[in-house]
């Protein structure tokens, strides 16, 4: 399958932000070799010991040179609040579905409507095509589960570490 950037950007309108955010101003950026640290920050502050549970170890090198990788080939975009880093996201396009890769916020962005608020954008850009939206959630982490559940995302199948989600529209 070959993957297309989604080319989710932009300025996001703040109506359904939750009080704590609605003032503050969310935006997309594509991510660039210089937004590598950053990403691998961020990656290992949102999943660090989800992979712990998990594998029994945090990969750092493995997830360096992925987070380098897909800043490097603008894969990935960076979140911005109020001009300020705030998180990262990797949606992937295919002809049947839109892959959720990333959805990381550092934890001070978190529970404020920021992921709520980007992952609204991407449900429409996906209802817009028709396709829906597929992501997996180690199990470890159930809090990313319940809050992919809360938006209509259910899981289709499962493995030991992870479960398999969709959303369809």
């Amino acid at each position: 399958v070959v993957r297309v950037h989604a080319g989710i950007r932009g300025a996001l309108p703040a109506a359904s932000m939750s009080p704590a955010m609605s003032d503050h101003h969310v935006t997309l950026r594509p991510a660039s070799c210089a937004d590598a640290q950053f990403a691998c920050e961020v990656m290992e502050r949102t999943m660090k010991r989800h992979a712990i549970a998990t594998w029994g170890r945090w990969p750092e090198d493995e997830v360096r040179a992925a987070a380098r990788e897909d800043a490097c080939l603008a894969r990935s975009q960076i979140i911005l609040v109020d001009g300020s880093q705030a998180g990262v996201l990797r949606v992937d396009s295919t002809p049947t579905h839109v892959q959720l890769e990333q959805l990381f916020l550092l934890p001070a962005y978190q529970r404020k409507g920021v992921g709520e608020h980007i992952l609204g954008l991407v449900l429409s850009q996906a209802r817009a095509a028709g396709l829906p939206v597929r992501l997996r959630v180690l199990r470890a982490n159930a809090q990313a589960r319940d809050f992919y559940a809360r938006h209509g995302f259910l899981v289709t199948t499962e493995s030991g570490e992870r479960f398999f989600m969709e959303w369809a529209p």
